[in-house]
């Protein structure tokens, strides 16, 4: 039986999609968007956190807005990213109140597998609003193009790459176009003598958002850089060859890489590898 058999008598449905980032790529709407796209004939909504509205496209959004959510501690990626039980009942309250005749589809709150969907039951196309593509294209110029994702966690401190080997590769790189994400909350960001790299939270603007800004800044870069985490499983999806490091290799370059895209990936549980082995490795993927 699949996940959504019970929505095929329902006219209305709003998918409640507020997971950890990675999960919600990975797991859920790529699902909703197929979801969308073969029953064109319901009303979907999608109630998401307003920095990820664009992972969604042809249905209506309901954008949630939580103060301080990417300052909290690690959240529960199998549950409510980030919320605790008030915040979450709050929520639920607003869209029943909002969509009265709608069922609420929400994600499984416990663990279910790596795939909740198998890959060809998703949609990975991501469809940003049009906003985002035409700020992306106003920062490209004749160098090549790269996505950085420096994210740096407030949980997991362990998975941190140090502060100074981000600067390193962020002065390294001063021969390329680089757009610097985090996606969402702490990240390091490039100094301001660095004016090669585009951080793409500063160019948030009406129409746009963190993550549809980040898609096509991806979709036009020639690799994706990153410690594991969100935004190069996003890469992977969207077809981008990728540069990785982290202590799950099979993970990023097997399990969540259906499409085959190029993963070189550096196992290192430690998180020190070198900005000179990435930097490195950079140029051999873009020659």
């Amino acid at each position: 039986m699949g996940y959504f058999d019970n929505l095929k008598d329902k006219t209305e449905v709003v998918f409640l999609s507020m997971m950890e980032l990675g999960w919600e790529v990975q797991r859920w709407s790529g699902a909703i968007n197929q979801f969308i796209k073969k029953h064109p004939d319901k009303r979907c909504i999608v109630a998401t956190f307003v920095d990820r509205v664009d992972l969604y496209s042809n249905c209506e959004i309901y954008p949630i807005y939580v103060d301080g959510l990417y300052t909290r501690k690690r959240p529960d990626m199998y549950k409510v990213h980030h919320l605790d039980k008030g915040e979450e009942e709050g929520i639920i309250a607003n869209l029943q109140e909002n969509y009265p005749k709608a069922y609420l589809c929400r994600p499984p709150t416990s663990k279910y597998g790596r795939w909740l969907f198998q890959p060809e039951e998703q949609d990975f196309e991501f469809l940003p609003r049009s906003n985002n593509k035409k700020v992306i294209n106003n920062l490209l110029n004749d160098k090549k193009s790269i996505t950085i994702s420096s994210r740096h966690r407030i949980d997991c401190t362990q998975r941190n790459w140090y502060d100074f080997h981000w600067y390193t590769l962020f002065d390294m790189v001063k021969d390329f176009n680089v757009f610097v994400t985090g996606t969402f909350g702490g990240y390091i960001r490039p100094t301001s003598k660095m004016p090669h790299c585009h951080c793409l939270e500063d160019y948030n603007t009406e129409g746009t958002s963190t993550i549809g800004l980040t898609i096509e800044a991806i979709k036009a870069s020639r690799v994706t850089v990153g410690q594991q985490s969100g935004v190069p499983v996003l890469s992977l999806q969207l077809g981008t060859p990728v540069i990785s490091w982290g202590h799950e290799k099979h993970r990023h370059t097997v399990e969540e890489n259906p499409k085959g895209t190029t993963c070189y990936f550096f196992e290192d549980p430690s998180y020190s590898i070198s900005p000179e082995i990435i930097y490195k490795q950079i140029l051999e993927m873009i020659k």
